[in-house]
C-alpha cells in the first residue's frame, strides 16, 4: 500500500512487545492493537453491540447512522485494518485477542459475543486510547518514495532475462541541473473553473483566428461551438439554456450523439489552461490521449500524457503501425506522437553485449547495489539512473510536472505510479490528479464506469502456460523465501497456515487439471466461459431434477422440462453448502447441505478411483434425484463441482490473508500483481462487492493447437464496487484540508434508464443538444428490417443464437445474398449493397457491415471477396490496435485507432465489430460530417450467455442503489449493524446466484430485468448509429439478422421501442427524467416507431 498503514502503532507495539518479553509472554502486539483499534471504533459507532459484530463496520457500507465524525473514522479504518473485514477472519483475530493476558488488554470480555464494554486503561502500556483516536482522525501518511541516484564510476547490477548484468556508470556525466519535481499539497487551494457562454464562443473565434494566422488546419471552433446548446437542470427539473458554466462541483452532462461533447471538452481544457487552471482529461484510449496532447500543445497549452509503463510496448506498436497514408524510410519515424513513447536507453551501450533492454527490464529505477548492514547482513538497494533527468523514455513523466493539462486513460490514471525521482511521497496519478486539478473531465463516462467495474473484477491465469500464472508465482516465491530464511517465518502461525492453504490449493488445481485433461466430455460440460461452484451446481440441479428421455422442451428453449420444485430445493442446498464447502463441525438446518459438506471433506484429497466409488455410492442412495440417471457421469460432475467449491474457498482465504505474509515472506509491494487485484489503496476506498469478494474460474484450451498439453485455468475475483471511484470522484480524498475538485462527467448515453452497464447513478445536471437543422437530419434517419434468406428458400438467415460451429457458414450465406449480382430476367442488376451505396448522397457513399468480433470481420471480408473478387481494394476490415504488423501488409485492414483515416482510402465497405466502433474516433469525410451513410447489422448485439461482466455490473448497480437508499436490504435501520450486514450480504448473494442461475435469455427475465437489458443493448446500437449521424446527417440502418424479427415478442427492436415509449410516458424511470429521455433518445424512438409500424398493423 502507498500509505504507512502501520506507523500509527509503532510506539505502542514496541512498548507492548517489551512488556510481554519482560514477563515471558508470547504476544502478537500488532494483532492486539489492531483488534483494539476496531473495538474502539465500534464503541464510537455501534455501542451496546457484541464485539463479534465489529467486522460489519469494515465493509465500506454504513449500517449505522453514526454521524459525520464517525463516518470519517469509518473511511479511515479500512486503510488501516481492511484485512479484518471478513467475519471469519475477524472472529479468529478476536478469539486470539481474548487469549492474551488481561494486563495487556484494554477490553475485558468473557466471550466474543459479549456486548462491547467501554475502553479501560490496562495495567501495562495503559496510555493507548489517544493513539487509537488519533489514528481514526486522518488517513495514514504516504510512504516515502525517496531513492538514491547511482553515482558515476560505480558498478551496479540489474536483473535481466539472462540473469544478473553488471552496469558501470560512466565517470563523466553532464550537469543536468535541478530536476523539476511535483509539489504535492495535501491542502490544495483550488480555483473553480467558471466561464460565461458568450466568453466561450468568443474564445472559439479567437482560436480560429490563430489557426489562420499560423497556417494550421482550420478546426472551425467557432462554428462548432455555436452549433452547441447546453441546457442545465433547474430546480423544477426542467432544462434551460445555459448562460454560464460553473464547474465548482460535480456536473453530469449527457449529450445527444453528435451534439459536440468533444468540442466542449477541448475548448474547456484549452481555455482553463490558458487561465492558469490545472485540468485532467480522461479519454478512452492511448491514441486519443496522444492526439489530444498534440492538439492542446498546438495552441500553446502545456499538456502531457499519463501513460502506464506496463503498456508501453502496446502503445509503441500502435504508434508505429502504418496508416492508410503510408510513409517510407525516415519519414515513417517523423510522427510527433512518438516523442511520448520512446524506448531509448543510454545504458544499453554499457551492457556486456550492447543491445536494447526488454521493455520491463530497463534499469531506470532498478540499478541495484549490495549494502552491508550494521549486523553484517546484506541487502540490495535500488538506485535511479543518473541519466533519468534527460532520458527520452521519461520525457512524458517530466513534462507532467509543469503541464497545465494532463490527458490519460482510466487505466493510466488508476494504475500508474508517479516516478520516484519526481516526488517524495508514494502516489499513483489518480491521487495526485485529484489534489492538483481544478477540474477533472471524464469523457465517455459510462464506458469508464464499465472499465472500473472490470478493474475491480480482474482475471488472471491461475495455472498453466506463461510465466505469470498466479499459483506458479506464489509457489516459486514461497520456495525461494522460506529456505533463504531458514524457514524461520514458519514459526508464525499465520504464515504456517497460509503456506498450508497454498499447498492445498496447489494440490486441488492438479486434481482439477487431471479431470479436465482425462475427461473430454467434462471439458465440454464446463465450457469455455467463466464458472464457479454455483454455476456448476445450477447445471447439476437441472440434471438431478430433469433428465427424462421423454421430457418436452420449454416453448422458447431447447432445455428439457424439469421438476422445478426439486431443482429449487437442490439449489437451496448447494447455496448453503457453498458458503463453507468442507465445514462439517457445525450442522446447518439443511441436512442435504451438511451431507454435501461431508462428502466434499471426505473426497477432496483421495485418489480418483476411490472418489468415484464414494460419490457414485452417495448418489445411488438418494431418492431426490429423478431416474434414470447415468450415475458415473453425475458422479464425475458432482466431484468436479465439489473440488471447484473447495478451491475457490481456498483462493479467497489465500488472497484475503495476504497481509499476514507479505512482510514475513518479503512479498511487500507485490500484492496487486501476485494476487492480481486492484491497487490496495483503492480497495480501501470502495465498498466491498455486495455479495462478498467471490471467485470465478475459466478453462482455456486449444485442443487442435496443443493436443499434448493441458490448457490454462484462469480466475477472476470481485474486489469491490469499481464504479464507486467514478461516482464518488469528487469526494475521494475530501477531508478538513482538501475540498472537492470540479468534476465533469460526459457521454451521449450516460443516462440510460436502468441499464446496469451504462447508466450513471449520478443525477444529470445538464444536456448537450445539436442545433435544430442537424436534428432534422438525424430525425430523418431510416431503420429497415432487411432479413436475408438461404438461396431461393423462404428460410431466413439467423446468426445470433446459432451454434458457434455453424455461425461462420451463416455469416457467409448472408454476405453472399447482400453482395451477389441479381439477375431478375431483365439483365444483371447491382447487388443490394451497391444499390444502397448508390442511393447515398455524394461524399457519404460508404457502408459499414457490423459483426460480433474481429474474427468475424476476417470471415466476412473473405466471404465478400469470394462473392465479388472485383471488390478487391474496396473492402477494409477493422483490426485491433495491438494486432501484429503482418495484418497491415495485406492492405485490406485498418486499425481501430486509425479508423478516422477511412476517408483517405478507396474503400466503400468497412467491416467492423460492433463494440469496436461503439465509441471513440469519429469517421468523417472531407466536409467534416459522417463519412458513412449506411450500416448493416449482420448480427444482433447480445452478450455471451456466460459473460460474467454483465452480472458484475448488475450487482454493482444494485449495491450503489442500496447505499443511496439507506441499505433497505439490510432490514430495519434499528437492527444491530452486524445483523444488517448479514442480511444485506445474504440478499446480495441471493440476487447474484439467481442472476447466474440462467443465461442472459430474455425469456428467463422478469419485466425489470428485461427493461434493464434492453436499455443496455439500446446504448450499444445507438452509439454505433452515432458514427453515421455526425454533422446532423441522415443514416440508413439495416437489421439483417433474423434474430431481430420485429414480429417476435422477444425482438430486441420491439424491446428497445417499448422501454423508450415507457420512458417518454414516465414509466420505469424517475418522473424528473422524462424530458431527459425525450431529449436524448427521441430520434431513435422515431426511427424504431417507423420500422415497427407495419408489424403492429399485422
Amino acid at each position: 500500500m502507498a500509505r504507512e498503514r502501520g506507523r500509527w502503532h509503532e510506539r505502542l507495539t514496541k512498548e507492548i512487545k517489551q512488556a510481554a518479553k519482560d514477563r515471558g509472554w508470547k504476544v502478537d502486539a500488532v494483532q492486539l492493537v489492531t483488534v483494539e483499534l476496531v473495538l474502539t471504533l465500534a464503541n464510537q459507532v455501534s455501542p451496546q453491540e457484541p464485539a463479534s459484530g465489529a467486522w460489519a463496520q469494515l465493509k465500506g457500507y454504513r449500517f449505522d447512522d453514526a454521524g459525520e465524525e464517525a463516518d470519517h473514522a469509518l473511511s479511515v479504518i479500512v486503510w488501516l485494518v481492511g484485512e479484518l473485514k471478513s467475519e471469519p477472519v475477524w472472529r479468529e483475530a478476536l478469539a486470539a485477542y481474548l487469549e492474551m493476558p488481561e494486563q495487556l488488554r484494554a477490553y475485558l470480555l468473557d466471550g466474543p459475543d459479549d456486548v462491547l464494554p467501554p475502553f479501560r486503561r490496562p495495567a501495562l502500556v495503559g496510555d493507548r486510547e489517544a493513539d487509537y483516536l488519533a489514528a481514526l482522525e486522518q488517513f495514514p501518511p504516504h510512504r516515502s518514495s525517496e531513492i538514491p541516484i547511482a553515482e558515476p564510476g560505480q558498478s551496479y547490477f540489474v536483473k535481466a532475462e539472462d540473469g544478473k548484468e553488471t552496469i558501470t556508470i560512466p565517470e563523466q556525466l553532464p550537469d543536468w541541473g535541478t530536476l523539476a519535481r511535483h509539489d504535492f499539497d495535501p491542502a490544495p487551494q483550488r480555483r473553480p473553473v467558471r466561464i460565461g457562454w458568450k466568453q466561450l464562443v468568443d474564445f472559439a473565434a479567437e482560436l480560429d483566428r490563430e489557426d489562420l494566422e499560423h497556417g494550421r488546419e482550420f478546426q472551425r471552433w467557432h462554428g462548432r461551438v455555436e452549433d452547441l446548446t447546453i441546457r442545465l437542470r433547474q430546480a423544477d427539473d426542467t432544462f434551460e439554456r445555459a448562460t454560464e458554466l460553473d464547474f465548482d462541483r460535480l456536473h453530469h452532462l449527457a449529450g445527444m450523439v453528435g451534439a459536440g461533447k468533444s468540442t466542449l471538452m477541448d475548448l474547456l481544457a484549452i481555455w482553463a489552461a490558458r487561465h492558469q487552471h490545472h485540468v485532467t482529461v480522461v479519454v478512452a484510449d492511448v491514441v486519443q490521449v496522444l492526439t489530444r496532447v498534440q492538439l492542446y500543445r498546438r495552441y500553446g497549452v502545456g499538456a502531457a500524457p499519463v501513460l502506464g509503463a506496463s503498456g508501453r510496448g502496446r502503445h509503441i506498436q500502435q504508434l508505429h503501425r502504418p496508416g492508410v497514408r503510408r510513409a517510407e524510410g525516415l519519414n515513417a519515424m517523423n510522427v510527433p506522437l512518438l516523442q511520448w513513447a520512446s524506448t531509448a536507453c543510454a545504458l544499453s551501450s554499457r551492457r556486456a553485449e550492447a543491445k536494447p533492454w526488454k521493455l520491463d527490464e530497463a534499469p531506470c529505477l532498478r540499478l541495484k547495489q549490495q549494502k552491508i548492514g550494521p549486523r553484517g547482513g546484506t541487502t540490495d538497494v535500488d538506485h535511479v539512473c543518473p541519466l533519468w533527468a534527460r532520458c527520452q523514455r521519461h520525457h512524458a513523466s517530466r513534462e507532467l510536472v509543469t503541464a497545465k493539462v494532463w490527458v490519460t486513460t482510466p487505466a493510466g490514471l488508476v494504475f500508474s505510479r508517479v516516478p520516484q525521482p519526481l516526488i517524495d511521497a508514494d502516489l499513483r496519478y489518480l491521487e495526485l490528479a485529484w489534489y492538483r486539478s481544478d477540474l477533472i473531465i471524464v469523457d465517455e463516462a459510462d464506458q469508464v464506469q464499465t472499465q472500473l467495474d472490470g478493474i475491480f473484477s480482474p482475471s488472471q491465469t491461475l495455472a498453466g502456460d506463461g510465466d505469470d500464472a498466479w499459483m506458479d508465482v506464489i509457489d516459486i516465491t514461497k520456495k525461494v523465501e522460506l529456505p533463504a530464511r531458514g524457514r524461520g517465518p514458519m514459526r508464525e502461525p499465520k504464515v504456517a497456515r497460509w503456506v498450508h492453504l497454498v499447498d492445498l490449493a496447489d494440490m486441488l488445481i492438479s486434481r482439477i487439471y487431471a479431470l479436465l485433461g482425462n475427461e473430454p466430455h467434462l471439458r465440454a460440460w464446463v465450457g469455455d466461459g467463466y464458472f464457479n461452484e454455483w454455476t456448476l451446481a445450477v447445471r447439476l440441479t437441472a440434471m438431478f431434477a430433469a433428465p427424462r428421455a421423454d421430457a418436452e422442451a420449454d416453448d422458447d428453449s431447447d432445455l428439457p422440462a424439469i421438476d422445478v420444485e426439486r431443482a429449487q430445493a437442490w439449489r437451496k442446498s448447494f447455496s448453503v453448502w457453498s458458503l463453507a464447502p468442507t465445514k462439517t463441525e457445525q450442522p446447518t438446518v439443511d441436512t442435504r447441505a451438511d451431507e454435501l459438506r461431508r462428502l466434499a471433506e471426505q473426497t477432496a484429497y483421495k485418489d480418483e478411483s476411490t472418489v468415484t466409488k464414494m460419490v457414485s455410492a452417495w448418489l445411488a442412495k438418494r431418492r431426490d434425484i429423478t431416474e434414470p440417471q447415468d450415475l458415473g457421469d453425475l458422479a464425475l460432475k458432482l466431484h468436479f463441482t465439489l473440488l471447484v467449491g473447495i478451491l475457490t474457498n481456498l483462493i479467497s482465504s489465500i488472497t484475503g490473508r495476504w497481509n499476514d505474509v507479505e512482510g514475513p515472506l518479503r512479498m511487500r509491494g507485490h500484492g496487486s500483481s501476485l494476487v492480481h487485484r486492484p491497487p490496495v489503496e483503492y480497495v480501501a476506498m470502495v465498498p466491498d462487492s455486495p455479495m462478498g469478494n467471490l471467485i470465478g474460474l475459466q478453462y482455456q484450451h486449444d485442443d487442435d493447437a496443443h493436443p499434448d498439453r493441458l490448457g490454462s485455468l484462469r480466475f477472476f475475483r470481485c474486489n469491490g464496487i469499481g464504479r464507486w471511484l467514478l461516482l464518488n470522484l469528487a469526494n475521494l480524498y475530501t477531508d478538513e484540508q482538501a475540498q472537492p475538485p470540479g468534476v465533469l462527467l460526459m457521454s451521449a448515453t450516460s443516462w440510460a434508464g436502468t441499464s446496469p452497464r451504462y447508466d450513471l447513478q449520478v443525477p444529470v445536471t445538464g444536456v448537450l443538444q445539436a442545433p435544430p437543422r442537424e436534428l432534422e437530419g438525424i430525425n430523418a434517419s431510416e431503420f429497415r428490417y432487411s432479413p436475408q434468406r438461404y438461396g431461393t428458400t423462404d428460410r431466413r438467415i439467423r446468426i445470433s443464437g446459432t451454434p458457434p460451429e455453424r455461425r461462420p457458414a451463416a455469416l457467409a450465406a448472408m454476405v453472399q445474398q447482400l453482395a451477389r449480382i441479381v439477375d431478375d430476367g431483365l439483365g444483371a442488376q447491382p447487388s443490394l449493397l451497391e444499390q444502397q451505396r448508390d442511393a447515398l448522397p455524394s461524399g457519404r457513399r460508404r457502408i459499414m457491415l457490423l459483426v460480433g468480433s474481429y474474427a468475424e470481420c476476417e470471415q466476412v471480408e473473405a466471404a465478400l471477396l469470394r462473392a465479388r473478387p472485383d471488390w478487391a481494394g474496396e473492402v477494409l476490415r477493422l483490426i485491433p490496435d495491438d494486432a501484429s504488423f503482418t495484418h497491415q501488409w495485406t492492405g485490406h485492414t485498418l486499425s481501430r485507432g486509425s479508423v478516422a483515416e477511412l476517408r483517405h482510402t478507396d474503400a466503400w465497405l468497412l467491416v467492423a465489430p460492433l463494440l469496436a466502433v461503439e465509441r471513440g474516433h469519429n469517421i468523417l469525410n472531407d466536409e467534416r460530417v459522417a463519412a458513412l451513410g449506411a450500416a448493416y447489422f449482420l448480427v444482433r448485439p447480445h452478450p455471451r450467455p456466460d459473460d460474467i461482466s454483465y452480472h458484475v455490473q448488475d450487482i454493482n448497480r444494485w449495491g450503489v442503489d442500496q447505499i443511496r437508499t439507506g441499505l433497505p436490504a439490510g432490514g430495519p435501520a434499528t437492527n444491530p449493524a452486524h445483523e444488517r450486514a448479514k442480511a444485506f450480504i445474504a440478499a446480495a448473494g441471493t440476487r447474484w446466484r439467481q442472476s447466474l442461475a440462467h443465461p442472459l435469455m430474455l425469456s428467463r427475465m422478469d419485466d425489470d430485468e428485461q427493461a434493464a437489458f434492453m436499455w443496455t443493448q439500446l446504448v450499444t446500437i445507438w452509439q454505433v448509429i452515432g458514427r453515421l449521424v455526425r454533422g446532423g446527417q441522415k443514416a440508413t440502418v439495416h437489421f439483417c439478422d433474423a434474430a431481430f424479427d420485429p414480429a417476435s415478442d422477444t425482438s430486441l427492436l420491439v424491446g428497445m421501442h417499448h422501454v423508450l415509449t415507457a420512458a417518454q410516458a414516465g414509466k420505469g424511470i424517475r418522473p424528473q427524467d422524462v424530458e431527459l429521455a425525450t431529449i436524448l433518445y427521441d430520434p431513435l424512438h422515431r426511427a424504431l416507431t417507423a420500422l415497427l409500424e407495419p408489424y403492429r398493423a399485422l
